[in-house]
């Protein structure tokens, strides 16, 4: 990289018992490919009750004289923890990393190259999905969670050819510029904190820029129930954000709230005359139709995998869809009681 741009980085990582992920994170961040002297690492904890704080020690000390630091989280919440440590971040860079996530050696290096090559003022890489376990159930989670039928068009998580201008991207390095002109993380979103902060950058003219040739790994969840949770609590802040901020999603993310809440329609209506019914009807057949198109389309993928993809897929869209229906449902709630809204 000699003669290129090389501003000093600052990556911040916020966890909360992550015993079994951060160990694995922080040796990818120490094993960065960037000048050793242009790095500081800012670990920012929420105040873990479990072996994170030992973990995070153990992999410090791995790499002696590196720049680490943990900050204390008291509030807990992801965003909370992200502005703190972009507050005491000294870089003129400053990446946002997740604690279940490993990176490749050339991330940093090659989101700074990035930065430069294309005037960006964010530069994120592609984002690949790896078994939570060893299980095949786990292997067809991370397949689902890397396709098209599975996540839609997000450009992060599908395969590119050459770098592309996004709406959003995940564990970006932004220009210290960014905060000073659009300010820090919405300190209400427990969850979309990222997709929010993006679009907002978005609005006030910045650019974007997925790379495909840096790559993060990120530790999908192994089980169908975890799966669930995890869907429906993602479709629940991409809608709940909206109480905060203006519009704080793409459009692309409110699809299975549409699909979900068309059945959910349909089939009330159906009680009371047969046509709906014919509706739903279409609906769930064409869905399970692109299900299992989708499911048999996967190539290279042993049988014992590809068995679980059907079962998979309407785990994700429902679980989303039906948390992104319980926030609409939430905020109809609260929009009349009063004094509520807002809230």
């Amino acid at each position: 990289m000699s003669g290129q741009w090389q501003p000093k980085v600052s990556l911040v990582v916020v966890c909360r018992n992550e015993e079994r992920t951060v160990s694995a994170t922080l040796e990818s961040l120490l094993c960065q490919d960037y000048p050793f002297e242009l790095v500081e690492i800012l670990v920012v904890d929420g105040m873990s009750t479990d072996r994170t704080r030992e973990e995070i020690g153990r992999s410090c000390a791995l790499r002696a004289g590196a720049v680490v630091r943990v900050l204390d989280n008291p509030g807990r919440i992801a965003p909370l923890g992200l502005n703190i440590g972009i507050e005491s971040a000294s870089g003129e860079v400053v990446f946002i990393m997740g604690a279940h996530t490993r990176y490749s050696a050339n991330y940093v290096s090659g989101a700074v190259a990035a930065l430069a090559r294309y005037g960006a003022d964010a530069a994120g890489g592609k984002v690949e999905a790896v078994p939570g376990n060893s299980t095949p159930m786990a292997r067809a989670i991370a397949l689902a969670l890397s396709s098209r039928f599975g996540v839609g068009n997000s450009l992060a998580r599908l395969g590119m050819k050459q770098a592309q201008e996004a709406d959003t991207a995940a564990y970006a390095g932004y220009r210290r510029s960014v905060f000073e002109r659009v300010g820090l993380f919405h300190p209400h979103l427990v969850r979309n904190q990222d997709i929010e902060f993006n679009l907002r950058m978005r609005r006030a003219g910045m650019r974007i820029v997925v790379e495909p040739a840096i790559r993060s790994f990120y530790r999908a969840r192994g089980t169908l129930t975890g799966l669930a949770r995890n869907a429906f609590a993602n479709g629940f802040w991409v809608v709940h954000s909206a109480r905060f901020s203006r519009r704080p999603f793409s459009l692309r993310h409110l699809v299975p709230l549409g699909f979900v809440a068309s059945l959910v329609l349909a089939g009330a209506a159906a009680a009371f005359m047969p046509g709906p019914a014919l509706v739903v009807g279409a609906l769930a057949g064409a869905y399970l139709g692109a299900d299992l198109l989708a499911s048999l389309a996967v190539a290279g993928v042993p049988l014992r995998v590809r068995v679980w993809l059907p079962a998979v897929y309407p785990v994700l869209h429902f679980g989303y869809g039906v948390g992104s229906l319980w926030a609409c449902l939430r905020w109809l709630l609260a929009a009349r009681r009063p004094g509520e809204q807002g809230s």
